[in-house]
C-alpha cells in the first residue's frame, strides 16, 4: 500500500539485508508458489525487474529449472538491488498460509482476542472492509511508529490475513536519518474472521504488540461506540485452521470430542424424518448381551473423541458463501483432530480437599489430542474413564477439573490496557 504518510513506508522500499539473508527467505517458499510470484513481481509496477522478463518468466516450470537456479536469477539478474517491503511481506504471507515455522512468526503461534463494548459488555461482531480498514489501522498506527503493512484473503478460509511491520531508526549524529539506518520490529500478522467476535494474531507480549493492539481497538471504534479487545487465556496454537474453527465463523466451535456429530449435521434428523432412522433409536436397540455386539476399545474411543465411528460428512468445517477449493490431503494419521492443539493443562482438584493444592498435569505434542485418542486406543488409557476434559470437547481451553465439572483457566496472556 503506497501513501504520502510520512510515518508509512512505501511497498517499494528496499530494507537493507544481505543477500544471503534473501536467500535464505527465498528458499523457505516452494517452488511452485516461487514461480507464481516471480511471474506476478515481473507485471506489477512497485516489483519492477531491472530489465523486462515477463517472456522469459512465462516459461519457467518446476521440470524446467530448480529452485536455487531461479533464487540466484532473482538476486543477481531481476532483482539485483534487493527484494522491497511489498516482495518481502507476500512470500512472509504466502508462508504463513502453507509453512507458518519458516515465516518470520517462527514458532510463536496464533492466540485471539475477543471484541467488546466495554459499557455493556457486549460481543461485537466483527465485520470489515478490507483495505479501508488497513488504510484507518495504518492512520492509527503511524503516529507511534514508521509502519509498513500487507493485507490478503486467505486462500480457503474465509480470513483477512493482515501483515505489519514496524521500524525504528537508528540512533545518529544525523539531524535527518536516512532510509538506510531504519531497524525493522518483528512483523506482526492479524487474521480476521467473518462473522466473528475475535481477532487472530500472533502470539508476542512486547510494547510493539501492545501499541498495534491500541491500534486496532482504534480503529474497530467509533464516535459512538468504544470497542476493546479482551485477551483470552488461551494457549497459543501453531496452526490457523485450528484456531479459525474455535474462534471462527465455525459451528464445529461448540460442538468438539464427542459433540462433533451434532456440527456435522449427523443427529438431528428432518422434520420429516421417521424417529426409527434416529441415531439414538437404532443405538437402543443393539443388544449388547451379544458378544458380537459388543463395542470394542476402539469404537468406544472413537465414540469418546469423536462422537461417531463413521468419518465427517461435511465438506468443509466451517461457514463460507465461496465455492469449495479442493486442498491436497496430506494427514493420514486415524487419530489426528480436527483442530489440533499443542499445549493442555488440566489442574485436578477434589471438592474434600478444597485446602490442598490441585494436582496439575500438562500435555504438549503436535496434537495433544490425537495422542490420547492413540492411547485410548491402544491401552494405557481407559478410553472409557477419561475425563471430557481430555477428549478435546474444549478444545484450546485450559482450566481445573473438580469432581467432574470443567472450568476454564482465568489468565491473561496479553493486556491491552
Amino acid at each position: 500500500m503506497d501513501t504520502t504518510a510520512s510515518q508509512v513506508i512505501s511497498n517499494s522500499y528496499i530494507p537493507p539485508r544481505l543477500a544471503e539473508q534473501n536467500s535464505r527467505f527465498l528458499n523457505r517458499v516452494a517452488l511452485k508458489s516461487l514461480l507464481e510470484l516471480v511471474k506476478i513481481w515481473s507485471r506489477w509496477p512497485a516489483t519492477k525487474p531491472k530489465h523486462n522478463i515477463g517472456s522469459e518468466v512465462d516459461l519457467f516450470t518446476e521440470s524446467n529449472i530448480t529452485k536455487k537456479k531461479l533464487i540466484d536469477k532473482i538476486l543477481v539478474e531481476y532483482w539485483p538491488n534487493g527484494l522491497n517491503l511489498l516482495q518481502l511481506s507476500q512470500m512472509d504471507t504466502q508462508l504463513i498460509v502453507k509453512k507458518p515455522s519458516a515465516s518470520s512468526m517462527g514458532t510463536s503461534g496464533w492466540t485471539s482476542s475477543m471484541a467488546k463494548i466495554p459499557l455493556s459488555g457486549e460481543e461485537l461482531m466483527i465485520t470489515i472492509e478490507p483495505q479501508l480498514f488497513l488504510d484507518q489501522l495504518m492512520t492509527h498506527l503511524s503516529k507511534v511508529y514508521l509502519c509498513h503493512s500487507y493485507v490478503a484473503k486467505h486462500p480457503v478460509l474465509p480470513l483477512t490475513i493482515i501483515r505489519v511491520q514496524v521500524f525504528d531508526f537508528i540512533p545518529m549524529k544525523k539531524r535527518i536519518p536516512s532510509k538506510d539506518e531504519l531497524v525493522s520490529h518483528k512483523p506482526f500478522f492479524l487474521a480476521i474472521p467473518q462473522n466473528s467476535p475475535f481477532v487472530i494474531h500472533t502470539a508476542f507480549q512486547d510494547s510493539v504488540t501492545k501499541t498495534i493492539m491500541q491500534s486496532i481497538e482504534l480503529t474497530l471504534s467509533s464516535s459512538t461506540r468504544q470497542v476493546v479487545l479482551a485477551p483470552t487465556n488461551d494457549p497459543p496454537v501453531k496452526t490457523l485452521e485450528a484456531l479459525h474453527i474455535f474462534k471462527g465463523s465455525s459451528r464445529f466451535s461448540n460442538s468438539l470430542g464427542s459433540w462433533q456429530p451434532y456440527a456435522d449435521g449427523d443427529v438431528d434428523m428432518p422434520v420429516l424424518g421417521e424417529e426409527k432412522n434416529h441415531p439414538i433409536v437404532k443405538v437402543n436397540r443393539i443388544d449388547n448381551n451379544a458378544v458380537s455386539n459388543r463395542p470394542t476399545r476402539e469404537q468406544i474411543a472413537m465414540l469418546r473423541f469423536k462422537g461417531t465411528v463413521d468419518p465427517l460428512k461435511s465438506e468443509r468445517l466451517f461457514e463460507d458463501t465461496r465455492a469449495i477449493k479442493e486442498v491436497a490431503e496430506d494427514n493420514t494419521n486415524p487419530y489426528s483432530s480436527i483442530a489440533p492443539v499443542q499445549f493442555v493443562k488440566l489442574a485436578l482438584k477434589s471438592a474434600d480437599d478444597s485446602n490442598e493444592d490441585p494436582i496439575t498435569i500438562k500435555f504438549t505434542g503436535t496434537d495433544v489430542y490425537a495422542g490420547l485418542y492413540e492411547l485410548a486406543v491402544k491401552g494405557p488409557v481407559d478410553a472409557a474413564l477419561i475425563p471430557e476434559a481430555l477428549t478435546g470437547e474444549y478444545g484450546v481451553e485450559s482450566g481445573t477439573l473438580e469432581n467432574g465439572k470443567f472450568t476454564k483457566e482465568e489468565t491473561i496472556l496479553l493486556e491491552n490496557n
